[in-house]
């Protein structure tokens, strides 16, 4: 073995002779000379205090060539810091005073007891494993002189050395499969292209190239796991890319990509409870094998909130007190960054969302025309190069990136069959509905004045920004109004009132209009007049706006109905608000019914419009009843 004046315990001249050593403790040696070295060595540290930071994995190896009858090792974690942080202390001052080492070995600096990371002569930090530890780890694998001039990949792991550690084989063999396995574990992790052009997700971009900086750094030893955001919810409506993101942001990372649901983990063994959690654990398990890494747990909201007296409660306590066990990460979730998708975010569970585990929000929302329109280039590629798609988007309003994909998938289908190019036509054929899905005239009529009611609302109330309003037909639906809600404000009884006129506005506009309503405010649990009840339940019992104060709880919109079968006192309570609201309702679209019917014909004529041009027609109307009004 070289000289270099660096000595760790069980380290001799005669060691190359020997059998092949420990890979892992040969690079752990030549990583640690290194970073001391930068201090002056074995000997200038000599009875000194060292806190040395490092990756989870490598606090082992790193132990054993450190220590030696002068030196005491120590390895902060969750344990030291929460019942042996006085000891500790006391420990490391009886070593220091008779003239031992101290070093201090963690992979997070907030686990040091605060008085011995204070008291540290040196803080360092081991980097990943080069070429030099590399053909270190090569040497005592094969007892083979080997020099590596090019970097390896980041992120080989001890595990990685050790297994490809085989007996008779030469140092170039061996450095060649612990490449490939480094390789492949990169691959693996970062199929396809990251996050460049992902349209209409500017925030949750922003935050991915963000976390993938810190990730780097974390890799290459330069920042603490504990500076790196721990997780986070992405929330947004069916379609919106949330899975797409998580994909292309595994690969921005260059991270592994762990997926994993509820749905998975029901589906093993018999679905029985134990079987549940077990899969559960393996999936944390299989990610804190791949390190680091996204482990991605889709459908999150599939996971009942504890708590609110519903059926097969203790079900679901079980299971979520395993995942925050699991996200708290008393076995160590070093590495493991999880991600959670849900299309209804309020039904998580609170204890899921608290500090340390999925503490951020980041909400995708549907494209608008600027984002739609390069989405839809992105999937046309050279097809109807030049043309310009903002007409298009318009129209395609109210649609995500999944349904731009569909969209032009069905455009092209039409040009293939007919043995040409996709023209403008087969993609507004498309967005259209498809072949045979255009409205009814007298149905699209009645679709129009629903949603001019809503963007009335919005306008004359000041609640929200209306973004666009569409007609379309998707999956036997059809019309609807995007918004942006305004500045946050202190949830006040008129600001309740005002949510809900504005929710009830489309089917006042078809009384005031059309003198009869449709079933289009109610059905699904996206509906009008769920939003509504929903709204009008929490202002009765959660928010103390009703006529008591007692709190009956937070409940979603998914649990209202039934709480109002259980409790027909509250249902009535419930009913007269939302009564009083649409009563507000046709009052208003009363006297703007000239501006709900400008809004109706311009949406007939052009299928969307986009909130620039909603906001001109109904101020344009508005101006030009305030003459007459005023003359009555």
């Amino acid at each position: 073995m070289p000289d270099t004046g660096f000595e760790f315990m069980g380290e001799d001249a005669s060691e190359e002779d020997e059998q092949p050593q420990d890979a892992a403790r040969a690079a752990a040696r030549e990583l640690i000379r290194r970073v001391l070295s930068e201090h002056g060595g074995v000997d200038t540290v000599r009875g000194r205090l060292l806190v040395v930071e490092a990756a989870q994995a490598w606090l082992d190896p790193v132990a054993t060539v450190v220590g030696d009858e002068d030196a005491l090792v120590l390895t902060a974690d969750h344990k030291m810091l929460a019942t042996e942080a006085n000891r500790t202390v006391r420990n490391a001052q009886n070593a220091l005073q008779r003239g031992r080492t101290v070093y201090v070995l963690t992979h997070d600096p907030s686990l040091v007891p605060p008085d011995v990371l204070s008291g540290a002569d040196h803080r360092v930090v081991l980097g990943d494993v080069d070429a030099r530890a590399l053909s270190a780890a090569a040497r005592a694998a094969c007892n083979e002189e080997i020099t590596i001039s090019d970097e390896p990949p980041v992120g080989i792991s001890p595990g990685m050395l050790r297994t490809a550690q085989r007996a008779g084989q030469g140092a170039q063999a061996y450095v060649a499969r612990v490449l490939a396995v480094a390789t492949a574990a990169q691959a693996t992790a970062s199929p396809g292209p990251g996050l460049d052009g992902l349209h209409g997700m500017d925030k949750a971009v922003a935050w991915g190239r963000a976390l993938a900086r810190d990730l780097r750094a974390y890799r290459e030893g330069k920042l603490a796991w504990s500076a790196v955001d721990r997780g986070c919810v992405l929330s947004g409506p069916p379609g919106v890319g949330k899975t797409t993101f998580v994909k292309r942001l595994a690969a921005e990372c260059g991270v592994p990509l762990i997926a994993t649901s509820y749905g998975d983990w029901q589906s093993h063994g018999g679905g029985y409870l134990g079987d549940v959690i077990k899969a559960l654990r393996e999936a944390f398990r299989r990610a804190r094998a791949q390190t680091p890494c996204i482990l991605f747990i889709d459908e999150l909201d599939s996971v009942q909130a504890r708590g609110r007296g519903a059926r097969h409660d203790d079900w679901w306590t079980a299971v979520i007190n395993a995942l925050l066990a699991e996200l708290d990460g008393a076995v160590g979730r070093e590495g493991v960054l999880a991600i959670g998708a849900s299309n209804h975010v309020e039904r998580i569970d609170p204890a899921i969302r608290r500090s340390g585990r999925l503490d951020r929000e980041i909400a995708i929302q549907l494209p608008d025309t600027d984002a739609l329109s390069r989405i839809l280039r992105a999937y046309l590629g050279t097809s109807l190069d030049g043309v310009d798609l903002g007409p298009v988007a318009i129209r395609a309003l109210g649609g995500s990136g999944a349904d731009c994909e569909r969209w032009v998938r069905g455009a092209r289908r039409r040009a293939r069959h007919e043995g040409r190019e996709v023209s403008l036509g087969d993609l507004l054929a498309e967005i259209g509905g498809g072949e045979g899905s255009e409205l009814p005239a007298a149905y699209r009529e009645r679709v129009a004045i629903h949603e001019a009611g809503h963007v009335v609302a919005y306008a004359v109330l000041g609640i929200a920004r209306v973004l666009s309003a569409n007609l379309h037909a998707e999956g036997g639906l059809a019309g609807s109004v995007q918004i942006a809600q305004a500045e946050p404000t202190a949830i006040v009884p008129d600001e309740i009132r005002a949510r809900l006129v504005a929710c009830l506005a489309g089917r006042a506009a078809e009384e005031v209009l059309l003198g009869s309503v449709s079933g289009g405010s109610g059905g699904s649990e996206g509906s009008d007049l769920a939003e509504a009840t929903h709204l009008a339940a929490l202002a009765e019992f959660s928010l103390g706006l009703g006529t008591g104060l007692v709190w009956y709880g937070a409940v979603s919109r998914a649990e209202v109905g039934g709480v109002l079968l259980r409790r027909p006192d509250l249902a009535g309570q419930v009913e007269a608000r939302v009564h009083e609201a649409y009563r507000g309702a046709l009052d208003l679209l009363h006297e703007h019914r000239l501006a709900v019917t400008q809004v109706a014909s311009a949406l007939v004529t052009q299928g969307a419009l986009d909130g620039e041009q909603l906001r001109k027609i109904v101020e344009a109307t508005i101006r030009e009843q305030e003459p007459s009004q005023a003359m009555c």
